[in-house]
């Protein structure tokens, strides 16, 4: 004979997933920045000591979030963007931060050392462009953040410089490149001389138009 109980055994098991689905979550820690490192390119950086005073975590915090930015400028992948961030901020000695990045935004966040008010930075980027070149000088700025070739006045000197710096290549050198590109596919795939000059006219416009 069946046990006439079975079928509300299922129910029984999920009550308690049901309470805790409405009790909710609790609100998560901020992460160990060092934990978060191990498999990055900046596995193991040299750790300063922790900032006491407020102002001088949110300058160290500042800077690292700068850092961030400029590579998302420069279209840096979230990923690296985000070990980059964290590799800068727990060489300068903060221990425990919520980094939130997103193609336009970085959002980091941590607590103040008295237990007051968490501090947050929030950068927003409007644009962004492929700018390897300064990809890479950012890249190594970070690496000499991080083995404590530079302080944080120094790292953020040349920061600054970095974001003045102009372009390489000038940007119609760009535009015509990207027009020669899709003048070399249209020929590529067979394309006749009128296919290739819209296709490059095209990609012209549209390079321009983007930009603008």
């Amino acid at each position: 004979m069946a046990d006439s109980s079975s079928p509300e055994r299922p129910a029984a098991r999920l009550r308690p997933v049901r309470r805790r689905l409405m009790r909710g979550e609790p609100v998560t820690d901020p992460l160990p920045l060092r934990e978060s490192l191990r498999h990055t390119p900046y596995r193991d950086p040299r750790v300063r000591d922790e900032p006491g005073e407020i102002a001088e975590r949110r300058r160290r915090m500042e800077l690292s979030v700068r850092v961030g930015e400029l590579l998302l400028r420069c279209g840096a992948s979230t990923r690296d963007v985000e070990s980059a961030v964290i590799a800068v901020a727990a060489s300068l000695g903060l221990r425990r931060l919520e980094v939130d990045i997103t193609n336009q935004s970085l959002l980091v966040q941590g607590p103040a050392p008295s237990g007051g008010e968490p501090l947050t930075a929030l950068r927003v980027v409007r644009t962004s462009t492929r700018d390897f070149a300064r990809l890479a000088a950012v890249h190594d700025l970070v690496d000499r953040i991080i083995t404590n070739d530079l302080d944080v006045e120094q790292a953020g000197a040349e920061l600054k410089q970095l974001q003045r710096e102009p372009r390489l290549y000038p940007r119609w050198l760009v535009t015509l490149g990207y027009g020669g590109l899709a003048g070399s596919v249209a020929a590529l795939l067979g394309g006749g001389i009128v296919a290739i000059a819209v296709a490059v006219v095209s990609a012209i416009i549209i390079d321009r138009v983007g930009r603008g």
